[in-house]
């Protein structure tokens, strides 16, 4: 019955730890998802002058999957656009949808959503590449975090577990 308890415990330590690693894995799928939402923005409004009700729905049929909840919330809230304004309603799909990311890269993604749809295509798409430039070093350093950390929560996972094991036998 220990031998069962134990392998139990170490089971679940590699569990916490593998779901913890994932974890990191689906933040930084969303941060390049972001990424390629910018890019896509960017595009439809420098070469297009898209309006944006007809962008968010370039957005919810071409953005990447990770962030999609993200487009049709926008999508969704916009029939609300006279009683609050665009930045409010792009904030608030950010804190709900992509709450995953880091405050800064929301923080970046809140400040483009301030930009949208109020100047000139040029100062629009200007704020694109800055937040595009800023983004992406973000993502940079959550890809460098990933790797090191995914392996570190996977063996603390495992290792704590073995050891707690260990001294229940």
């Amino acid at each position: 019955m220990k031998l069962f308890a134990a392998l139990l415990i170490v089971a679940s330590g590699l569990y916490i730890g593998i779901t913890k690693a994932a974890e990191q894995k689906h933040r930084v799928k969303t941060q390049r998802g972001v990424c390629a939402m910018i890019e896509l923005i960017s595009a439809e409004i420098c070469q297009r002058c898209t309006p944006m009700d007809e962008l968010l729905r370039q957005l919810a049929i071409r953005c990447p999957k990770e962030v999609k909840p993200f487009a049709d919330e926008m999508i969704a809230s916009l029939p609300s656009l006279g009683e609050h304004s665009f930045s409010e309603l792009w904030s608030n799909a950010v804190e709900s949808r992509l709450s995953m990311l880091p405050e800064c890269s929301k923080s970046i993604l809140c400040e483009l959503g301030a930009n949208l749809g109020r100047y000139g295509t040029e100062l629009q798409r200007s704020a694109a590449g800055r937040a595009l430039s800023r983004l992406g070093d973000e993502l940079n350093k959550a890809e460098l975090s990933m790797r090191s950390e995914a392996k570190m929560y996977v063996a603390l996972g495992g290792g704590l577990s073995f050891i707690a094991a260990v001294l229940l036998i």
